[in-house]
């Protein structure tokens, strides 16, 4: 989602890890954020996202599944959140409408395939100084 013009206000953010020691580690977290004003709009915007995520993380790969819901209050009637942007289809009207629902789902993958500058195979206790 892009969020351009935006003033963002962190709540809180929570983090919970599943397995404490060792490889491989599972977490939760949740992310809330904030956000208002009139985005090209007549009336004030009240925008809550709040975004949790489950992660999976093992010695060189990373999942990210991120599941946001959204809620947005003073809406103006015609008008939709698209994209991160309010999208207006009516340029005269002061009745407004709320709208929440579940945001764009990203589901992102990370791998290492080169630590330090050189080809990983493995631990090597021959390379330890």
């Amino acid at each position: 989602m892009r969020w351009i013009r935006l003033f963002l206000i962190p709540i809180f953010g929570t983090s919970i890890a599943g397995i404490a020691q060792g490889s491989p580690q599972f977490t939760v977290g949740n992310l809330p954020s904030f956000f208002q004003g009139s985005f090209g709009t007549s009336s004030t915007l009240n925008i809550f996202y709040d975004a949790t995520y489950f992660q999976y993380q093992d010695h060189d790969l990373r999942l990210k599944l991120t599941v946001p819901y959204l809620s947005v209050n003073g809406l103006p009637n015609g008008a939709a959140l698209s994209g991160g942007n309010v999208v207006r289809r009516n340029k005269s009207t002061t009745k407004t409408h709320d709208a929440n629902g579940l945001g764009d789902i990203w589901l992102a993958a990370h791998y290492t395939a080169i630590q330090g500058g050189r080809p990983y195979a493995g631990h090597c206790t021959v390379c330890e100084n």
